[in-house]
């Protein structure tokens, strides 16, 4: 009998220890439940109780691949954790994401450093703001503005300031490389620059490059020595990897595609074609590898050439041999392995840079303005007057006192040069 009475009791205990769990589960299912609920529509009472007016200000290019975007918002409740901005350039889109709050009537300028989309190419821009949650996620309150873009027509280009110190007014060489110095006498303002050397000027700054703009580059020039300075002021071209572009890997010489009848190695200084029609014996030509013959030249600017000089044809039954000669007693090469087969053509230098505003020109003893424009893109060929195939990017040039380095002499040319300015049209 106790044994029964034991078990009975035993059996209750369970029964109420069971229920005991079940209404836990129960409680904590419900409360889940009601937390779920509950955290869910504080969210959107945080979400709801946010009155936001935000926009995009001013917005500035910082060369090579950055632009400088203000953001203001206006009257309007709530606080906002931080924003994002979206580029898109039509087939890749790129976020930046800041962690900052904005609040009313702030103005801030969030730099945007491109990673996947080049400035030249971004076509709008999207500003969407969001706040935390209490469980830390990111909520998105939706677009608050679109801006289109055109790099040509925001920001500091709207100011046609497109060479910075060009006046030489901040008193130093700020934004030029191989500058001597700056000098008291000037054409306008306070200073000047001045350069009693040769060598080679160039700013730091990047320029873009559009083929449907018009570049307009001027700048005021003096000789200030016993001797009239040489002078050559125009552009450096550069493709999207801010490679230079020399004449050479775009100045084909029209219809000589051929291929190598042998293959080549860099030290070789003959290479034998199964063709030399058009081929010219000429000092500054150079031999394209791997060349596109559709005639698009959609291998330019090629950066597969050989040394300059070819010095000599020779035709023969089935191929013809051109030798490649000396420059200033020095033998040239190749420089490129190719097997048999290889495409290649028949190239040539000229003036290594863009001469557009003055090319071996000798500088008057009174200030003289210098001017020259740069429109349209050649598909093969080069000038001073139009962008070399793909060019990208830009820097201004000025080759001072050229050829003219009398090192110690009183005839040593000195250069001043004022106002250097460059507009986009």
């Amino acid at each position: 009998m106790w044994g029964e009475i034991y078990k009975k009791g035993l059996s209750t205990v369970i029964i109420t220890i069971l229920l005991i769990g079940f209404a836990l589960v129960a409680i904590g299912i419900v409360w889940t439940i009601i937390f779920n609920i509950v955290n869910e529509e504080s969210e959107r009472i945080g979400a709801n109780q946010l009155s936001l007016d935000l926009n995009f200000g001013k917005i500035d290019v910082e060369f090579p691949n950055s632009l400088n975007v203000s953001v203001k918002r206006d009257v309007g409740e709530g606080k906002i954790d931080g924003i994002k901005i979206v580029a898109d350039d039509g087939k890749t889109s790129e976020i930046f994401s800041f962690n900052e709050s904005i609040d009313e009537l702030e103005t801030k300028v969030f730099t945007l450093n491109f990673v996947d989309l080049s400035i030249l190419n971004a076509e709008k821009l999207t500003l969407s703001p969001y706040f935390l949650t209490i469980t830390g996620k990111e909520e998105i309150l939706g677009v608050a503005d679109v801006r289109n873009l055109d790099l040509f027509n925001i920001g500091s280009f709207k100011t046609g300031q497109f060479i910075t110190n060009g006046d030489a007014e901040m008193g130093d060489t700020t934004n030029w490389v191989n500058i001597d110095g700056i000098d008291s006498e000037f054409y306008s303002g306070s200073y000047s620059f001045v350069d009693a050397g040769g060598g080679t000027i160039y700013s730091k700054e990047l320029i873009p490059v559009d083929k449907n703009y018009l570049y307009h580059l001027e700048g005021m020039f003096k000789s200030d020595g016993i001797d009239q300075s040489r002078l050559y002021y125009g552009f450096l071209p550069y493709d999207e990897n801010l490679k230079f572009i020399p004449p050479q890997s775009v100045d084909a010489i029209l219809n000589t595609e051929t291929t190598l009848y042998e293959e080549v190695h860099s030290t070789d200084t003959s290479i034998k074609l199964t063709s030399c029609n058009n081929w010219i014996i000429l000092w500054y030509a150079v031999v394209a590898f791997d060349i596109d013959d559709s005639g698009n030249y959609n291998d330019l600017p090629n950066y597969k050439t050989s040394d300059y000089n070819i010095s000599k044809i020779t035709n023969y039954p089935n191929y013809c041999e051109i030798e490649i000669g000396t420059g200033y007693g020095v033998q040239h090469y190749a420089k490129f392995n190719a097997p048999a087969g290889t495409k290649v053509r028949q190239h040539q230098s000229g003036g290594t840079y863009m001469y557009t505003a003055a090319s071996n020109s000798l500088v008057p003893f009174s200030w003289t303005n210098y001017q020259g424009d740069v429109t349209g893109m050649f598909n093969e060929g080069t000038s001073s007057t139009k962008w070399r195939k793909n060019s990208t990017y830009a820097v201004v040039l000025i080759l001072p006192n050229y050829n003219q380095t009398y090192a110690g002499s009183p005839l040593q040319p000195r250069l001043l040069f004022d106002d250097l300015k460059l507009t986009i049209s």
